[in-house]
């Protein structure tokens, strides 16, 4: 009877005392598992992986880790007595796909089907169809899913069809799905992490145009006042125009061209101004991290009717995609200047530009864009006052901060040292420019778009009747068709 008790309590005892550890395991490991704290979650469950809750938690640790060289054996028991469990399901598929087990992935993607996850099902399959060549239909069923599956799993096919895309040099394509995925998910940093800034591959030729009109006013267009008496508050009306058509080739090439015309006017009318016609073609080729560039560019100015200025540039250049959304682009500057202006020989800025520079386009966040430049010139003119070196550096952002409204900064940097002085000011001249433009932008229509915008512009010479501060506030709106 004594032996029958002893063995009794003894019983009860370590019922209790495994009762009472039990009890201890939701208290820390659930709670580091619900929280996604993987890496604490993992050893707090690791002794309990006994127990079909523990171990479904340890598996999906490991799985989220990721270690999925730990994951495969805990999923493979986790699933062993919950086969309908589609979380274990959708993340042993993953494991097995990223292990290469393609039958037993397929076999999994087979389940989840079963399970009412046709979705999943197909993500998996069309990656299955991928790794074993079969890239139409693994296209078809990527570019479906992008289009009508929830957001979070159209994102995650977006991923895979655009690595697909861009490993078969089908960029215009690819294009189009990060396009697609940002109507889908807005926020999601996919998009803009394959799409090319400059310029936009495209599925077909595309030809747009802008007609644009703006009031400007320009609180001093010459010198300062105390200098010459010259400088004076302006108001002008300009008339814009920009042509764009781009056409994207097989493997990667493309063809560009853009053309652009401008036309102002002062407030009074009674005086020709300023017209400016320039354009550029290019062709060149995206490879998936390199590419190249040959813009051609012409472009001519006519102040009060009469020609100024012609100017021929060639602008060849390398490209390379560093990554998230960010390319570099490194070009050389072969330009020729034909003035028409000048009096005296020696004031002819007529002759050669020879420069090299560094563009770098990306995209820091979904709804942020950031350019900028450095570029080295060299100018060789007929006539000698006008030879210098030029340093110009420019750095620009635009900010979407609510849908259709978005905000502008740039900066711009110029530094002319030049090599031969006037005789009338004894020293060669050298000037700096500081230049500020802030701008506000509504799209207010499907294809219209008004903008405002402030130039703040700060000129300085070693010689005083070239020192002068410039203002120019403007607004306009533009039609794009």
């Amino acid at each position: 009877m004594r032996a029958t008790g002893r063995a009794l309590i003894a019983v009860i005892c370590l019922g209790v005392i495994h009762c009472s550890v039990q009890a201890q395991f939701p208290a820390e490991a659930t709670e580091a598992y619900r929280q996604g704290h993987w890496q604490l979650a993992i050893p707090l469950l690791e002794p309990w992986r006994s127990e079909p809750g523990a171990l479904r938690m340890l598996a999906l640790s490991y799985y989220h880790e990721p270690d999925f060289n730990h994951a495969l054996p805990a999923l493979e028991g986790a699933l062993a007595g919950a086969p309908d469990d589609t979380e274990l399901n959708a993340a042993f598929m993953e494991v097995l796909l990223a292990g290469r087990d393609y039958a037993r992935a397929r076999e999994t993607a087979g389940r989840l089907e079963a399970l009412g996850e046709s979705d999943l099902a197909t993500f998996g399959l069309a990656r299955i169809r991928l790794a074993e060549g079969e890239r139409v239909q693994a296209v078809g069923a990527l570019e479906d899913l992008v289009a009508h599956a929830e957001p979070s799993l159209a994102t995650r096919a977006a991923d895979v069809l655009i690595e697909a895309l861009y490993e078969d040099h089908q960029y215009a394509e690819a294009y189009e799905a990060a396009r697609m995925a940002l109507q889908r998910d807005p926020d999601s940093e996919l998009a803009y992490r394959f799409a090319r800034i400059q310029p936009d591959p495209l599925k077909s030729p595309l030809f747009s145009v802008d007609l644009g009109y703006r009031f400007e006013y320009d609180d001093n267009v010459t010198y300062p006042d105390e200098i010459f008496a010259s400088g004076k508050a302006d108001y002008r009306h300009v008339l814009m125009a920009d042509l764009l058509y781009q056409r994207p080739f097989a493997d990667g090439w493309l063809f560009y061209a853009q053309g652009h015309a401008l036309q102002s006017f002062h407030n009074d009318l009674d005086q020709f101004d300023r017209t400016l016609l320039s354009g550029s073609a290019a062709i060149g080729y995206d490879g998936r991290r390199l590419g190249w560039r040959l813009p051609l560019e012409v472009n001519h100015d006519r102040l009060d009717g009469d020609s100024y200025r012609t100017s021929v540039a060639a602008l060849p250049g390398l490209s390379l995609s560093l990554g998230t959304g960010f390319m570099g682009h490194l070009y050389a500057r072969l330009q020729s200047d034909e003035y028409d202006d000048f009096v005296l020989l020696r004031e002819n800025r007529s002759g050669d530009v020879t420069g090299a520079g560094i563009l770098l386009v990306g995209q820091v966040s979904p709804r942020m864009q950031v350019r900028s430049y450095v570029e080295f010139n060299q100018y060789d003119t007929d006539g000698a006052y006008w030879e210098r070196d030029e340093i110009v550096a420019f750095a620009s952002g635009e900010f979407e901060f609510i849908s259709g409204w978005s905000a502008g900064l740039a900066f711009r940097y110029q530094d002319e040292d030049y090599d031969n002085a006037r005789p009338v000011f004894a020293e060669r001249q050298q000037d700096e420019s500081r230049e500020m433009y802030l701008n506000l932008t509504h799209r207010f229509a499907e294809n219209w778009r008004w903008r405002g915008q402030v130039s703040l512009i700060d000129h300085r010479s070693n010689i005083p009747i070239f020192d002068y501060e410039r203002n120019v506030y403007s607004i306009g709106v533009v039609w794009g068709f």
